[in-house]
């Protein structure tokens, strides 16, 4: 199957699909609507779509008022690609497959342009809304199931904007897997069927998968990262409390570098987890218990914490380190929080950075002709955070009596 071709057309060739999903189900109708009849349905699903936040999405308007804000300064910049198919019978006018929310908020604005004098677009802006890059799928026998393809990787039955994040994963998984369809062009001589079993990395699939489901090849790899560490904890290891919602959490964690640079051991070719990175993530997300105060990381934005505090087990500064596995440790126990731990490990290296410059200005007095520091050169701040001091606790008492006598 051929890869999606890049094309530019103008915006009055782009035609809103009533066919899409989402309009489909918010009026109900689920009679296909004939190519012929496209055209003279835009003016209809054009007012389908909200500019203004005023309307309700109860009332069959669906709301774009946040593309507005954005795209009347910016324009259509390049995000999530533009599907279109040929309208039948007319080679001129495209079908919009994947964008129509885009497509009606950049007719929206031009529209409002010519209608109200105050309105004015700048240039690169009109210029980008006008004329727009788009990936055709060409007519042939496999251009539904291109269609299908996206619609499902991208969005959601029942109208919702997009699916879960773990559903959309495990639609990649299939489309990875079964990547064996005989006529395509991603077939590669040394191919073997693959089940999630004997799942291991192959470019060409990645590649396939990605052009297939109109997603860049880190989308697609970090979607394969995740979903097979939840099929390791929920099959293999039988972990029943594991859910789709935690999806987000585990793909965070999965695809953070530096946790993946030791705290989590990954196969390169079969992106398994070890068992104790197993046990470790399950400690860690504490999946039985969602609905305690106690779990470890209460979301995905906590997991860039842990890796910093995860980033100190490999300083340079011996005693960071110690303590930097110390805290893990008492967090995976649940004896510490992972923000408290963090606080703690950054008043270890302030205090290591004072210590070493003190150290430093007493060398440096030392050799001065006086040859003594006096004690009242520091304030009483400066001598708590050395008594506080315990990772050089012997020096730290020697100075400070050195520094009274």
């Amino acid at each position: 199957m051929k890869r999606l071709k890049r094309i530019e057309v103008n915006i009055d060739a782009l035609l809103l699909d009533p066919n899409n999903p989402r309009l489909i189900a918010k009026f109900g109708d689920e009679k296909v609507t004939p190519d012929k009849e496209i055209v003279k349905k835009q003016s209809f699903l054009l007012q389908q779509f909200d500019v203004t936040g005023k309307k309700k999405e109860g009332d069959g308007f669906f709301s774009t008022e946040d593309l507005h804000r954005g795209m009347k300064h910016t324009g259509l910049v390049p995000g999530n690609a533009l599907v279109v198919r040929k309208l039948e019978g007319k080679n001129d006018f495209y079908v919009v497959v994947e964008g129509n929310r885009r497509i009606s908020t950049a007719k929206h604005l031009l529209r409002k342009e010519i209608k109200d004098p105050e309105f004015d677009l700048h240039p690169n802006v009109k210029k980008s809304l006008e004329t727009i890059r788009v990936k055709l799928i060409e007519d042939g026998e496999h251009q539904q199931e291109r269609i299908e393809d996206i619609l499902i990787t991208r969005h959601g039955a029942q109208s919702q904007m997009a699916w879960k994040p773990y559903v959309d994963a495990t639609y990649v998984l299939d489309k990875y897997l079964n990547l064996s369809v005989t006529g395509e062009e991603y077939l590669h001589p040394n191919e073997e069927p693959m089940t999630i079993e004997t799942f291991k990395h192959e470019n060409w699939r990645v590649v396939g998968t990605a052009d297939r489901c109109t997603q860049t090849l880190k989308e697609v790899e970090d979607a394969l990262k995740t979903i097979i560490a939840f099929y390791q904890i929920e099959t293999e290891r039988n972990n029943e409390g594991i859910r789709p919602s935690d999806y987000s959490l585990v793909k965070a964690l999965m695809t953070n570098k530096t946790l993946m640079g030791g705290y989590f051991e990954r196969f390169k070719d079969t992106y398994k987890l070890s068992d104790s990175s197993c046990s470790r993530l399950e400690t860690i997300c504490q999946f039985g218990e969602r609905d305690s105060e106690d779990k470890i990381l209460k979301d995905d934005k906590a997991v860039s914490r842990l890796a910093k505090l995860y980033s100190y087990t490999n300083s340079t500064e011996e005693a960071l380190e110690k303590y930097a596995i110390r805290y893990i440790q008492q967090i995976e126990a649940g004896q510490l929080k992972l923000d408290r731990a963090l606080a703690l490990i950054r008043d270890r290296e302030k205090s290591l950075l004072f210590v070493d410059l003190l150290e430093a200005h007493i060398a440096k007095r030392e050799r001065a002709a006086d040859g003594k520091l006096s004690y009242n050169k520091f304030t009483a701040e400066q001598a708590d955070l050395l008594a506080y001091e315990e990772v050089r606790s012997t020096e730290t008492l020697n100075w400070l009596e050195y520094f009274r006598s």
